[in-house]
Formats: C-alpha cells, sequence, structure tokens
C-alpha cells in the first residue's frame, strides 16, 4: 500500500510538472523579446524619416543644405539638414544634436544621426534592442548593422560627436552602376 502511494505521488508529480510546463504562464521558453535585422529592414530609417522617400515629401521649411552647401558630392548627392528635431526626438530616447539627410536623385540615400559622445553606448543598446546583435564590430566604438536593403552603422569614438547613419543600398547599387556607365562613356 506505502508503495501504491509512493507511485501514486510520482504519477501526480509529473502530471504537475507537465502542465506547469505546457501552460504559456509558467513555460520556461519565455518569448524572446531581443531585436531583430528584420527590424531594421522594416524601420527603413528613422523616426519619421523613410530612406528612398522623395525629399519634395519633406515641406522645405524643415530642410536646409549642410553647412549652407548646395553642391553635390562626388556621387551626385545634396546634403541637408533636417529641421523638425522635435518631431525625431519624439521617436528616440536620445536627445539628437542634429539629423542629416543625403538625397540622391532626389531621394534619400542617407541618414545622418549626430548625437553627444557620452550618448553613445545608449545609442548602441537602443540599436541591439531594436535590431539584435551587430553583424559587424569594426572596434569597441563602431559597429555595423548590415541586411540586404538597409545598412546601420555607428560610430562614437570622436572627439565630441557620434554619428550613426542608416543607407539605403539599393540606392548605392543604383550609383555604382550610374558611375560604371559614366565611366565606360568616357
Amino acid at each position: 500500500m506505502k508503495q501504491n502511494i509512493k507511485i501514486n505521488l510520482r504519477y501526480i508529480f509529473i502530471v504537475i510538472a507537465i502542465f506547469f510546463c505546457l501552460s504559456p504562464g509558467f513555460s520556461l521558453a519565455q518569448e524572446d523579446n531581443t531585436g531583430s535585422i528584420e527590424n531594421l529592414i522594416a524601420a527603413n530609417g528613422f523616426g519619421n524619416i523613410s530612406l528612398g522617400e522623395k525629399i519634395s515629401e519633406i515641406p522645405k521649411s524643415k530642410l536646409v543644405y549642410m553647412d549652407g552647401d548646395s553642391t553635390k558630392d562626388l556621387d551626385g548627392c545634396v546634403k541637408y539638414e533636417y529641421h523638425n528635431m522635435d518631431e525625431v526626438n519624439n521617436s528616440s530616447s536620445i536627445d539628437l544634436d542634429m539629423v542629416g539627410l543625403r538625397v540622391y536623385n532626389g531621394r534619400i540615400i542617407n541618414i545622418y544621426l549626430f548625437f553627444k559622445k557620452e550618448y553613445g553606448y545608449q545609442m548602441f543598446q537602443s540599436f541591439k534592442s531594436e535590431y539584435g546583435n551587430c553583424t559587424q564590430r569594426n572596434s569597441d566604438f563602431t559597429y555595423s548593422w548590415d541586411s540586404e536593403s538597409v545598412k546601420l552603422y555607428l560610430e562614437y569614438d570622436k572627439e565630441y560627436l557620434g554619428i550613426a547613419i542608416f543607407s539605403s543600398k539599393k540606392l548605392y547599387q543604383e550609383i555604382a552602376q550610374n558611375n560604371l556607365r559614366r565611366i565606360a562613356a568616357q
């Protein structure tokens, strides 16, 4: 009789253990809340600014040429400062000093986020939380998240400012193809 009670207690214990393991509230296999590079692809930019977006979609009152220079760089791009910091800062946990946009053929190819150097690790943690582990670590203060369509570069070891750069890989491919055509035509 005593042995039957021990066997029954074992079965009861096993049934209870199985119940707890299979119950969602008690499961040891909790959902992984870490970020994913898929989030970088889905975001396709930062805040309310999207890579590939036409610069004409942004009101001119929110843009000024970066450093007052309207000339195109070697890739045929123009750089702007984005002057709607309240809207951008509301989507970021870090107070940004400046947001820059680099535009190719009227579309945003890069989004630059400038921030104080001391916020660099906080920016890294924010990106890691949102986009997962970096795909490349160049140094203690330089990281990249690289997807099929978007690349994010973070560096915060400069003298005063850190920078994060979101880039459209599709538009960079377009620049490369146009440069090859230009060279072939010469």
